[in-house]
């Protein structure tokens, strides 16, 4: 089963979110990643540079993750409006 586990980045940005925003977002990871057989059922691969990394979208939010040992580290949380992975 997979763990969810989340990077100093990822952690600062829920950090500086509405408590609720970070609770949902936190519940849907919960939810539908972590203890689960395979947390890729949903969500979409990148390609290319980024094919080992993996993005899901909750409302508004993206949420960029890799897989690494059994762990779903989540690396980046962003609002639709501002999230640019290609920086």
């Amino acid at each position: 089963m997979w763990i969810l586990k989340f990077s100093e980045h990822a952690r600062q940005q829920l950090l500086s979110m509405d408590r609720v925003v970070a609770s949902l977002i936190i519940g849907f990871l919960k939810r539908n990643l972590e203890n689960q057989k395979d947390p890729r059922r949903i969500g979409g691969p990148f390609k290319g540079k980024r094919q080992d990394q993996w993005r899901y979208t909750f409302g508004d939010y993206h949420i960029l993750c890799s897989f690494e040992n059994m762990s779903i580290v989540v690396f980046v949380i962003n609002h639709s409006h501002s999230f640019s992975i290609h920086k």
